[in-house]
């Protein structure tokens, strides 16, 4: 069973902005539940598709500066390619680093999964997309 949406740690403010002028926005990719709210200013949805993910795009080409854009990503899955292709895409578009949130650690546990691999996995894949910012989120609902 997954957590309820609520349960998933939210970045601290000071975490995610040094700028607090900066638009912040945040996106999931293929999680069991929400993330919970933040304090980003553009909710660019939760990514299950290729109609989910054209409009997150259409949105964020729509805003005329740089967006810091926070990516909830499940430790339970693997990184695939199609994944790792949008994220890269969506940095593009933000014209900022992405930053990804690793969530889900308790599903992925309760899989059996290696976690120190998995998280490796991402980290590795990631970088070859030029994304470098990845935290592992640990706390209520992540583990």
């Amino acid at each position: 069973e997954a957590p309820a949406p609520s349960s998933y740690p939210s970045p601290a403010p000071d975490k995610l902005s040094a700028d607090n002028s900066e638009l912040i926005a945040q996106i999931a990719f293929e999680l069991d539940s929400e993330p919970s709210k933040t304090t980003a200013s553009i909710n660019l949805g939760h990514i299950r598709g290729s109609a989910d993910y054209k409009r997150a795009l259409k949105q964020l080409s729509e805003t005329s500066e740089p967006v810091k854009v926070i990516a909830w990503c499940s430790l339970a899955r693997s990184p695939d390619a199609t994944t790792l292709n949008r994220l890269a895409e969506i940095q593009r578009q933000s014209r900022t680093a992405l930053q990804v949130y690793l969530a889900e650690v308790d599903i992925a546990r309760r899989h059996g999964v290696d976690l120190n691999v998995r998280e490796a996995d991402w980290r590795d894949r990631l970088e070859q997309h030029g994304i470098h910012q990845v935290q592992l989120l640990q706390g209520a609902g992540a583990l």
